[in-house]
């Protein structure tokens, strides 16, 4: 499942989104950043977050290695990514947090061109496991029913 959902006034072209279900409580989270010719974005300025506590994030990893140049602005080198690239970050959530409302991803990145932080914003749902009551036709999982138990006993 593909979202290109954005917050603010960032460009939808320069960023895709795609969520892939691990497990219902589990997602793998791919965002891709599309670098435009002499364009770049900082490593240290991307960041991303959740809104709700019961839901962790694993730190992100990237495709990619960033490379380091020289930039006057900051009068340091810095950690840059000049060609497009993806992020990937583990999200779980406990049940409580699946059977709520949409979780709200947000990720900060800073592009050069811009001279700013960017701020984009992802809605995220979780599917929700099934009840064992919504198995009706299989008496296994009935935990309603109870068969009763006799003992013959025999008196002398």
């Amino acid at each position: 499942m593909i979202f290109n959902i954005i917050f603010g006034r960032t460009d939808p072209k320069l960023i895709t989104f795609n969520a892939i279900d691990i497990s219902p409580n589990t997602k793998e989270i791919i965002i891709t950043f599309i670098i435009p010719e002499k364009d770049f974005i900082y490593r240290d300025f991307i960041t991303c977050s959740v809104q709700e506590p019961t839901v962790t994030l694993s730190t992100w990893k990237t495709d990619k290695q960033s490379v380091s140049q020289y930039d006057p602005a900051f009068k340091e080198t810095k950690q840059i990514f000049n060609e497009t690239f993806s992020i990937s970050i583990i999200i779980t959530a406990t049940p409580k947090a699946c059977n709520s409302a949409p979780i709200y991803l947000y990720c900060s990145y800073y592009r050069a061109s811009e001279k700013k932080i960017n701020h984009t914003l992802f809605t995220l749902v979780f599917s929700q496991p099934l009840e064992k009551n919504e198995y009706p036709d299989d008496p296994l999982l009935d935990n309603e029913r109870t068969i009763p138990f006799k003992k013959n006993i025999s008196t002398p």
